[in-house]
């Protein structure tokens, strides 16, 4: 069974630009716009993008959150994967992993 975890909003932005058919989903299409903060922050030392991810950070859950199973199967015939893992904050605020 091939499992892929997206552990941060870095890591799926760089999933997204390595996969573009990704953007046919509703859910990720807002990251476009992070992506592009993150790049234009990062042009004149390549530090500052670190920031546009940490003040984005919540869009990282959202998007994935909101990814309905109709979604999560496209995702998994894209990366050509059987299951796919992410992390959310838990009712204690702990990190909680989630496979689908």
């Amino acid at each position: 069974m091939k499992r892929y975890t997206i552990s941060s909003l870095q890591h799926l932005i760089k999933l997204i630009s390595a996969n573009p058919a990704l953007l046919s989903l509703a859910s990720l299409a807002p990251l476009v716009a992070v992506a592009e903060k993150a790049k234009a922050a990062s042009k004149s030392c390549g530090c500052n993008a670190a920031q546009v991810y940490n003040d984005n950070k919540g869009q990282f859950e959202l998007a994935l959150t909101n990814l309905g199973n109709g979604d999560h199967l496209i995702v998994k015939k894209i990366l050509n994967i059987d299951q796919i893992c992410y992390y959310t904050r838990g009712a204690t605020g702990g990190l909680q992993i989630k496979c689908i």
